[in-house]
């Protein structure tokens, strides 16, 4: 469940990165990715001539499960805008650039303006939506900055946020912010086409926070986390990304959906089980967690089979491999 804030918030102008005279003719070039890129690629469509976009840049990134590259490329070529992959693009000319869902330095920064999924001036850095969600914030958020040399700290052009309410999963959080990149991109370019300077304020950097790219390993349940945790992190890892693992022996399985159990049962020792399997409820595993009960309503291994109804009643679940 979800409740769309649709106010847009446009930060109070005290300094201008573009002026009418700056670069050259207002066009506008696109780095971009990911369903959020072409659905950003389509908004505008909806509202400027082609050749207001000079050229949209793409990447065929094939760890990115849904990179959008073929459907970019497609409606470049159904509207003729100039298209390349990021390996082979020349040089910008336009007066503005976006970056949205781009994963590279781009090395002309001179009116480039990022949009970064998160209100910053926190969770500045990488996979903030996850960071967000794992710590249970209400509001998601896209912000529009300009490009500086430290990553996500330049000064706020505009931002817009959206409601949450848990539980939710990662790809229901994505869906609900992809739509705040076109609004975001599309109110700037209007105004800056209709001739308007595009203003923006410095971020308080004392109040900035940082979200630290993740591998593999931080994908581990850590059993010994509180239930309502666990479900947070669960559902915060999953599809699009690989999920939540954790460990049966030596046997590596992912856990991809569950449910805190509402279970007061006093746990004699509890320290000393977490992970243990307590009770079967309609055959999902009913884990022990640090606090709370969580469980385990979807659980494949490695090979993508499903392995419930376990085998065994006295399973436990760890965060590292043990025989």
């Amino acid at each position: 469940m979800t409740k769309l804030q649709s106010e847009i918030e446009m930060t109070n102008p005290v300094d201008s990165k573009v002026s009418p005279s700056s670069r050259s003719a207002r066009t506008v070039c696109l780095y971009i990715m990911q369903k959020r890129g072409y659905e950003t690629l389509k908004g505008l469509l909806e509202v400027v001539p082609p050749n207001t976009i000079e050229r949209v840049v793409s990447a065929n990134d094939k760890t990115v499960k849904e990179n959008y590259f073929d459907e970019i490329r497609t409606l470049c070529g159904v509207h003729g805008i100039e298209f390349h992959e990021r390996t082979a693009c020349p040089a910008v000319t336009s007066s503005i650039s976006f970056a949205l869902g781009w994963r590279w330095l781009i090395s002309d920064s001179t009116g480039l303006i990022v949009m970064h999924d998160s209100l910053l001036p926190k969770y500045r850095g990488f996979a903030p939506i996850v960071s967000m969600l794992l710590d249970g914030q209400k509001s998601l958020g896209v912000t529009a900055f300009w490009a500086v040399d430290e990553f996500d700290a330049g000064d706020i052009i505009a931002k817009k946020s959206v409601d949450v309410v848990y539980p939710i999963k990662i790809r229901e959080a994505i869906d609900l912010v992809a739509p705040l990149f076109k609004e975001l991109a599309v109110s700037i370019v209007q105004q800056y086409l209709e001739g308007g300077t595009i203003e923006s304020v410095p971020q308080d950097h004392t109040d900035a926070s940082f979200s630290l790219w993740r591998d593999e390993l931080d994908y581990r349940i850590n059993w010994s986390r509180d239930a309502e945790y666990i479900k947070r992190f669960v559902d915060a890892v999953g599809e699009p990304y690989q999920g939540a693992y954790t460990f049966i022996g030596q046997k590596k399985v992912r856990v991809l959906d569950g449910y805190v159990v509402d279970d007061e049962r006093d746990i004699h020792d509890r320290t000393s089980h977490i992970g243990k399997v307590i009770s079967m409820t309609e055959g999902c595993p009913v884990v022990v967690c640090g606090s709370g009960l969580f469980a385990v309503s979807a659980l494949l291994d490695e090979t993508g089979t499903n392995i419930l109804p376990l085998k065994k009643f006295r399973t436990r679940f760890g965060s590292q491999v043990w025989t």
